[in-house]
């Protein structure tokens, strides 16, 4: 019979996914350059609503309670978890790559259109850019597809076998082997050693132990799942790592660097320098054309040429960090004007922010302690979480199963925060940026395809935390066996190499994030003093030192 209170939770929870993804789309994209494009804000609601719903189906399928082996689960959990990660990957390979090379290619569309004389050459050319982005889009889309479905194919009849390692214990028919359940079992050949205990095996060589390996072909679908899990771990692991330190850090750093109210002097002399400060890029970026065209005009050879050309695109690197902090520093201004204040600021932010910190904090500190005691050893130090889910089950079985779910949904979220804080950084500048209000689409659906790229991930990692816990389940079987002993790959979890990582970068983490002062304003001849000692700024702001 089906539990009717999952039932429940499993139709309302997707709702509340809907609105909370509803508002985080409202607050990073750009509400200008997204304008209308129903059909790919369509498909970023559904890849965020599918990363949520494939990690939350491991708390349901433990308070299903599926006997995965035997198949009398209430619910099939084996066919949900098929259709995820099937779904997962349309969207990875196929649908995200589409939109991102659709827009990619949009951008020069609109340039083009917007150099046109009059609105109906305007939109004569729009619709040419749109056929050729279209075009551009499915031919790179199906170079995808051909890569990923050639590789998957060469690996599948390669490495589509997973070895399971189990032990035998040959017993002759003549030894004392044959004893009632619950018999005290000592695996010594001698009854001499055995004490009070009964030896099973008789006088002499009754047992004989062998180790061997369990070879089991895995089915395309699980393979699938396989690729796009051992794949994802890489990504994973970075993000994570970073994560855990950076969701609590930055949300306690967001209460203390809360805007305060300014006075009217001082918001004045503010202005002043930020108006100051804004005129001194301009001379910058003034400054850093005409260095370029000199360089090019005197230039003998197109090797010359492109070397200025490059030297420059370093240089503007590092300018548009600039540019960066002072529209930080202009918007911190403008919620410490006493008008922006009173209309458009909430206190109670930030004491939002405060508690999240600390809550998070906490559940990151448990993580970490988790992977150390439980899972990078064998046998564990201490069982740890999955003791307290034992505990707590036999209270009140929904807690524990609410406890897997808050503690899964917070890696994917200490993932999605690890790809905002740093996964698409490339020489000091963002490609893809996550900003409030600034996201362009095609960067926001590059974000959405890392987070899925992480789901799998998360699913196993999950699984192998509270294995001791949630026993009989669907996930033991296919992320817990089947993954961890795949032909070729299970050298990475035999010897937790991905969680070496995770813990590398949350150390690498802490060390960064407690030795940058993100109080301190951005010094630019400290940063990068081969740059800045060209330029010659007649009004030198506070925070820059030229």
């Amino acid at each position: 019979m089906v539990d009717a209170g999952l039932i429940s939770v499993s139709v309302i929870l997707p709702f509340i996914l809907i609105a909370f993804n509803l508002l985080v789309m409202a607050k990073y994209i750009d509400p200008e350059a997204a304008s209308g494009h129903w059909i790919a804000k369509l498909f970023i609601l559904l890849g965020m609503l599918l990363a949520e719903c494939t990690v939350l189906l491991l708390p349901l399928d433990v308070g299903n309670g599926t006997n995965a082996i035997s198949g009398s689960g209430r619910i099939s959990m084996t066919v949900l978890w098929q259709i995820a990660y099937v779904s997962i990957a349309v969207l990875v390979v196929v649908v995200m790559p589409f939109f991102i090379f659709y827009y990619e290619a949009d951008d020069e569309g609109a340039e083009v259109a917007e150099k046109a004389e009059t609105c109906l050459d305007g939109l004569k050319l729009r619709l040419m850019a749109c056929k050729r982005n279209l075009m551009s889009a499915c031919i790179y889309t199906c170079i995808c597809m051909v890569l990923a479905i050639a590789g998957f194919l060469v690996l599948y009849n390669t490495i589509a076998k997973t070895e399971i390692p189990y032990r035998l214990m040959t017993v002759s028919v003549s030894s004392t082997g044959f004893l009632p359940v619950g018999t005290p079992y000592k695996t010594s050949v001698d009854t001499s050693a055995c004490g009070s205990y009964i030896c099973p095996c008789g006088v002499g060589s009754g047992c004989t132990p062998t180790s061997n390996t369990l070879s089991m072909d895995i089915t395309i679908v699980v393979f699938m799942a396989v690729l796009m899990t051992f794949g994802g771990w890489f990504i994973f692991s970075i993000y994570t790592g970073i994560g855990l330190v950076a969701l609590p850090m930055d949300a306690i750093q967001s209460y203390i660097q809360r805007p305060k109210m300014l006075s009217a002097s001082d918001a004045r002399n503010q202005k002043k320098a930020l108006l100051n400060k804004a005129k001194d890029l301009i001379a910058m970026g003034d400054e850093m054309a005409e260095r370029l065209y000199e360089a090019v005009e005197n230039a003998r050879g197109g090797g010359a040429k492109r070397k200025a050309q490059r030297a420059h695109k370093e240089e503007l690197k590092r300018y548009r960090l600039l540019v960066d902090q002072l529209e930080k520093e202009l918007e911190v201004w403008q919620m410490g004007d006493p008008a922006s204040y009173r209309d458009h600021y909430n206190p109670l932010v930030p004491y939002l922010n405060l508690l999240f910190g600390i809550v998070g904090g906490i559940i990151s500190i448990v993580w970490i302690l988790h992977i150390i005691i439980y899972m990078l050893f064998n046998p564990p130090i201490y069982a740890f979480l999955n003791k307290y889910l034992a505990q707590l089950d036999s209270f009140f079985s929904l807690f524990s199963t609410l406890t897997i779910a808050v503690m899964s949904m917070y890696l994917l979220l200490a993932a999605s925060k690890g790809a905002a804080k740093f996964g698409t950084r490339f020489f000091l500048v963002s490609v893809h940026p996550l900003e409030p209000g600034k996201t362009l689409l095609n960067s926001f659906i590059f974000n959405v395809q890392l987070v899925l790229l992480c789901v799998l991930p998360t699913v196993q990692f999950s699984t192998n935390a509270f294995n001791a816990y949630a026993v009989y389940t669907s996930a033991g079987i296919i992320f817990g066996n089947q993954m961890n002993y795949t032909k070729g790959l299970r050298v990475f979890y035999q010897y937790n190499i991905f969680l070496f990582m995770l813990l590398s970068f949350v150390l690498l983490s802490i060390i960064y994030f407690v030795s940058a002062k993100d109080a301190i304003p951005f010094q630019p001849e400290r940063a990068h003093p081969p740059l800045f000692s060209h330029f010659h700024l007649t009004h030198p702001p506070p925070h820059f030192h030229a």
